[in-house]
């Protein structure tokens, strides 16, 4: 456009109008989640499409399998005072052996954080103990997950666990507190009463997975 005169002006952006179709996307491999992310965000630019997220929306599966497993959610000190505007946030830490992990799951989640995953170092009986936490931003799409997965300070297995536990969350939470010998898989669940233990059964017997209560030697 060739212009004359001393008058400045900026063309309007393109006009945008209500989606009349709506679908969920979800990226497959997670390993190219950055090239996923840049073609969305491309494809959104020509405006041949309109992103709309939700912070937590989509990413429930890796929080629950996350909770289960290394996870934690507690309430901040501004919803102690103010029981209206309840909110919460979820933090995690991994050995400095599983920072790819760790990072991997930030990645998923990071529309939930401010900042990467933080290098935290500590002395135990005269060992180092390396590792990496992360901490999400507080949020109210976090306290529901609190509310459902804790009872008072305990944290639980609720006995509709087949409404928010899929098969990723049990991926999650394998990586997070499973391990494999001889053969045989192991889920470590000391911090469980045999109650929410028993929910988790019941669960993973309807997907065909059999499974026994075994006490963990010391």
């Amino acid at each position: 456009t060739i212009t004359t005169g001393k008058k400045h002006f900026a063309f309007e952006g393109i006009p945008t109008f209500a989606p009349e179709h709506f679908a969920m996307i979800r990226n497959k491999d997670t390993m190219k989640r950055k090239q996923f992310v840049k073609g969305v965000e491309q494809i959104a630019k020509e405006v041949a499409i309109q992103i709309f997220t939700e912070l937590g929306g989509g990413m429930e599966e890796i929080i629950v399998g996350t909770l289960l497993g290394d996870g934690n959610i507690n309430c901040t000190s501004k919803s102690l005072i103010k029981k209206e505007k309840d909110t919460a946030i979820l933090t995690f830490a991994h050995k400095i052996e599983q920072k790819d992990y760790c990072f991997h799951k930030y990645l998923l989640l990071k529309n939930l954080y401010n900042r990467e995953p933080q290098y935290n170092v500590q002395e135990r009986n005269g060992i180092l103990n390396e590792s990496y936490y992360a901490i999400t931003k507080s949020s109210i799409s976090l306290k529901k997950f609190r509310d459902i997965f804790y009872k008072g300070k305990e944290k639980i297995i609720p006995n509709n666990i087949e409404l928010f536990y899929t098969k990723r969350s049990l991926a999650y939470h394998f990586m997070d507190d499973g391990s494999r010998k001889n053969n045989q898989y192991y889920l470590y669940l000391c911090s469980f009463s045999k109650e929410s233990i028993q929910n988790l059964q019941k669960l993973l017997l309807s997907w065909g997975i059999e499974t026994s209560l075994q006490k963990r030697n010391v």
